[in-house]
């Protein structure tokens, strides 16, 4: 029995994608970070500038950095199957990896106050990302396969933003309000399709588990949360970033938005679509197994009622000969 339940926890640990997602947790982090570094210390303004370039690098290094905490998390938890182990763990995880990303980026800008912040930002991100590994292991893994889908599905659509505004009908030659029209669609349409894409990973991912319901909102609303949970932690720390230094105010002109309604009305609607997504993908899913059970039930019912006829003739056989 223990070596049946040691092979079990070992081929899922081996056969589990989370070290392919924790690679490209690992890769979004390190794209993030180095274009970060590239933009702050190429710039020749001043501290004001510098403490807007800051705050508006925050979004993206607290989105992979929770994402990536998260994927260590599930790596590190995936061989526990009680949810307060995969938690502490998760925890542990993540709170070694926010202090490594913490310390990386104060030996990387150096040790001002506004950097320390943009550094505890950070480390908790990674935190809140280990929190994740609560979750079981097959929710967590497709939830964190469905946020990569996000980034990408972001990243695409961004680079087809002046073709699609032409097929919206906001082309150059397209007046002003035609124009203003197109970029109000393409302001929905990105983080819908985004949200469709992540939810129909999610789905595809999870069906083979055979999970309930509820675990296919949970795991189609997961890049939304952590898209939300990131723009939390993105205006806590980029109002931190301003309160830090001495004669600038979270009103001042000169510093970027720091609670972007855009960023949280994409969260929102990437939350919506995928689990609306994923939970009709889920129906259609237990539908399917459940009409596969009853199928198999009742070819096994056949089976039997036909052994159990076939012993009956072989009695009745015997007895006649006798």
């Amino acid at each position: 029995m223990a070596s049946d339940t040691t092979e079990t926890r070992s081929a899922r640990l081996l056969g589990s994608g989370a070290g392919t997602q924790l690679f490209l947790g690992l890769l979004w982090l390190g794209i993030t970070v180095w274009t970060t570094n590239a933009t702050i210390t190429n710039t020749e303004q001043d501290i004001s500038g510098t403490i807007g370039q800051a705050a508006e690098a925050l979004p993206g290094i607290v989105a992979t950095t929770i994402v990536t905490g998260a994927s260590i998390a599930s790596a590190a938890g995936s061989r526990f199957d009680r949810a307060l182990s995969r938690l502490l763990i998760g925890l542990i995880a993540g709170a070694l990896f926010g202090v490594a990303v913490a310390f990386g980026l104060r030996l990387a800008y150096g040790s001002e106050s506004s950097i320390t912040v943009l550094a505890v930002t950070v480390g908790l991100a990674s935190v809140v990302g280990g929190a994740f590994a609560v979750l079981p292991n097959a929710v967590l893994e497709s939830g964190l396969w469905a946020v990569s889908w996000v980034f990408f599905a972001f990243l695409i659509l961004g680079v087809l933003q002046p073709q699609l505004m032409k097929w919206l009908g906001g082309g150059p030659t397209a007046d002003e309000a035609a124009q203003a029209t197109a970029g109000t669609r393409i302001l929905y349409l990105i983080p819908i399709a985004a949200g469709v894409f992540a939810g129909m990973h999610a789905y595809r991912s999870l069906r083979i588990e055979g999970a309930s319901a509820f675990w296919y909102v949970v795991t189609g609303a997961l890049p939304g949360i952590m898209l939300l949970a990131s723009e939390g932690l993105t205006t806590f720390g980029g109002q931190s970033l301003v309160e830090v230094v001495h004669g600038f105010t979270a009103n001042a002109a000169q510093l970027p938005d720091l609670t972007s309604w855009p960023r949280v009305r994409d969260g929102l609607l990437v939350l919506a679509a995928a689990s609306f997504v994923s939970l009709l993908g889920g129906l259609r899913a237990i539908q399917v197994a459940k009409r596969e059970a009853a199928e198999e039930a009742a070819k096994e019912a056949e089976e039997a009622a036909r052994e159990a006829e076939e012993a009956r003739r072989e009695a009745a056989e015997e007895a006649g000969f006798r």
